[in-house]
């Protein structure tokens, strides 16, 4: 009897530590798919910080929010930071595609051609 309640007892812990990973890497590792049309106006290039709010020697950065249509119509805006030593902004007017969640980008922006874009999205990236 012991050793079935401890057995049952393990289950129950493994089946609790498995759906909480998952939903951790869920939230963590996948994302939505968006569309945005960069800015006109380019966002002025700043010094780029940590966490904590330091300085990081040798590295600019420009930072953007970018009004996001998903591509199943609804709209979102993301946080989109672009930092190197020598960053390049994105193009103003131009159209972005990227993969985000909650947390962060996880890929992107790039560049697409409007043509490429899900006709609803577009109807909804022109208003």
């Amino acid at each position: 009897m012991k050793k079935k309640m401890i057995s049952l007892v393990a289950i129950v812990a493994l089946i609790i530590v498995g759906f909480a990973g998952y939903h951790y890497y869920k939230n963590t590792y996948q994302g939505d798919v968006g569309y945005a049309q960069v800015p006109a106006k380019t966002p002025t290039k700043q010094a780029t910080k940590d966490d904590q709010g330091k300085v990081v020697p040798n590295e600019y950065s420009y930072h953007y929010q970018l009004n996001v249509v998903k591509e199943d119509g609804t709209r979102t805006t993301v946080p989109v930071e672009i930092s190197s030593e020598k960053p390049t902004p994105l193009t103003p007017n131009s159209y972005v595609k990227l993969e985000f969640n909650s947390k962060r980008v996880l890929s992107g922006p790039n560049n697409i051609a409007k043509d490429k874009i899900l006709a609803k999205v577009q109807t909804e990236l022109e208003k």
